[in-house]
């Protein structure tokens, strides 16, 4: 090529469209969208097909990172993993574990007996819920100890009501 050749305008400019789209594969999609368009403008404008040729390899490679990174945005969001397929995620089967089966039938039992408590023996009610709340905290301490979550035990309602008594 030779200096003043309009092939070496549109090399210079596809060479700068290419750096600013590596900075733009960490940035946002919109800016990987821009850059391709300005891909393509560069494209039509080139007079040599190898030059055309090479700007169109550029323009897929940057194609196939943007689809890389919206499809990796997706995944992350629909599967809260962002290598796993949305395919293979719908296809597992919903799993219930039998300790949240458990928790699940104590708390409705409890909702019941208590609401039963409530309405027919009111006066012994206090009993019933001195009896039961000790047994929740305690079975809360070691879960909430495990994600340090110490200070979630620290109820404003429950300090609150202490410091009244």
């Amino acid at each position: 090529m030779l200096k003043g050749d309009p092939d070496r305008d549109v090399l210079t400019s596809a060479a700068a469209t290419v750096a600013a789209a590596s900075e733009a594969a960490t940035m946002n999609g919109e800016v990987l969208r821009r850059v391709i368009g300005d891909l393509k403008e560069l494209e039509g404008e080139a007079a040599s097909s190898s030059v055309k040729a090479g700007i169109a390899d550029q323009r897929r490679q940057l194609t196939a990172l943007l689809r890389a990174s919206v499809q990796k945005r997706w995944r992350k969001a629909v599967t809260g993993d962002e290598m796993k397929r949305v395919r293979d995620h719908i296809r597992e089967p919903p799993v219930a574990r039998r300790l949240d089966k458990l928790a699940f039938t104590f708390g409705v039992l409890n909702l019941t007996v208590s609401e039963f408590m409530l309405i027919k023996f009111p006066h012994v009610f206090w009993a019933w819920y001195m009896a039961v709340i000790p047994v929740l905290v305690f079975f809360r301490i070691p879960h909430y100890r495990s994600l340090k979550w110490g200070f979630f035990l620290l109820d404003f309602c429950k300090c609150l009501g202490a410091a009244i008594e």
